[in-house]
């Protein structure tokens, strides 16, 4: 199977995707309860802690253009590499899990809630399922279909709320250096989720401009949607919120007939969160087809979008626990995006070709 190319304006996108359909949920509740105010800066700081993991797979993925990170470590090292691959194989397969039961309880909890979880997850899966099936590419036109009408919407958030805000609820100079370190660490744990790009959209896809561009866009949003709950409500009431943004749309009011814009804006957010799970999908696909021989990706994607459904229930009985996982988030993700590419770039160098000294 060869490695499908995407444009670096489709990874723009998929970098931005990644980072802010589900980022924008459970991280911002744990940064305002550790940091209030100032939870904001912890964005800043995040995504300085990310950007030299960016470069350091940038330099690692340049070394073999055109091979994703998996054909690199089973075809190198057939026993250590697959252990790698299963390593990332389960942590993918935990964010798959992660965003399905997401997406679940989203959908009993603001539009469905008579309908039985069950069916719930199984329409969400199948719906990923044929998202991803058809590989990356397919996936990366669905992202830069859909994601900049959600950043319309996000960057409109200002103008429609401006009215309702209060800048007496953020003081720049208060500095809570306790607090803004435990923000900075929760934002690194949803901004890092960038790690899958160069897994399923390697070298020359996978480039620093786009993913710089993507991070820093995705990480703006980010930004203006927490700065908007910390302007509107405050930080103590926005941190004791279950769904601050969903909240906060609900404060759009243009007129009397146009007072429901929450079901538009959650239409078009929900397909993002799709596309997010479809790429989940896609990359663990990938891992199976390269960890088993004669296994195409295209037929593994069922299994997996199913595995990834029970896994769901399995890891996660309720959706409280998810904003739990944003507390433990960023030490699991120092291990694989830390400490795993710090390995695998001083590992995996290429053999120096052997020099040939002529006969005298």
């Amino acid at each position: 199977m060869g490695v499908q190319k995407v444009s670096g304006m489709q990874v723009v996108m998929l970098s931005a995707l990644i980072i802010l359909v589900v980022g924008l949920k459970h991280p911002p509740l744990v940064m305002m309860e550790a940091a209030g105010e100032g939870a904001w800066v912890g964005y800043i700081a995040g995504i300085l802690i990310t950007a030299p993991i960016v470069w350091l797979l940038y330099r690692l993925s340049k070394r073999f253009p055109n091979e994703d990170l998996f054909r690199v470590l089973v075809n190198r090292a057939p026993l250590v590499g697959r252990v790698v691959v299963l390593m990332y194989l389960v942590l993918f397969l935990f964010l798959l899990a992660h965003d399905i039961r997401f997406m679940i309880g989203v959908i009993n909890i603001l539009l469905l809630p008579s309908t039985p979880i069950e069916v719930t997850g199984l329409v969400v899966a199948v719906a990923a399922y044929y998202a991803a099936r058809d590989g990356v590419e397919a996936v990366a036109r669905l992202a830069q279909l859909f994601f900049p009408v959600l950043t319309l919407l996000v960057l409109a958030l200002p103008l429609l709320l401006g009215a309702q805000a209060d800048i007496r609820n953020i003081d720049p100079l208060v500095w809570n250096m306790t607090g803004h370190i435990k923000s900075a660490l929760y934002a690194f744990g949803g901004l890092s989720e960038i790690i899958v790009l160069p897994f399923i959209a390697p070298y020359p896809a996978f480039r620093p401009r786009s993913i710089y561009i993507g991070l820093s866009l995705g990480t703006l949003l980010l930004g203006i949607l927490l700065t908007e709950e910390l302007l509107v409500f405050g930080p103590e009431l926005a941190s004791l919120f279950i769904d601050p943004p969903y909240m906060l749309i609900r404060q759009i009011r243009i007129t009397d007939f146009l007072d429901r814009l929450d079901l538009p804006i959650l239409a078009v957010w929900m397909v993002t969160v799709f596309v997010k799970i479809s790429i989940y999908i896609q990359v663990l696909s990938l891992a199976v087809h390269r960890l088993v021989h004669g296994v195409s990706a295209r037929l593994a994607s069922g299994p997996v979008s199913l595995l990834g459904l029970v896994c769901s229930y399995w890891f996660f009985e309720s959706s409280n626990q998810l904003v739990e996982l944003a507390r433990f988030r960023p030490y699991l993700m120092f291990v694989y995006a830390v400490l795993l590419p710090l390995f695998l770039f001083l590992w995996l160098r290429t053999k120096r070709k052997s020099i040939l000294i002529p006969p005298r």
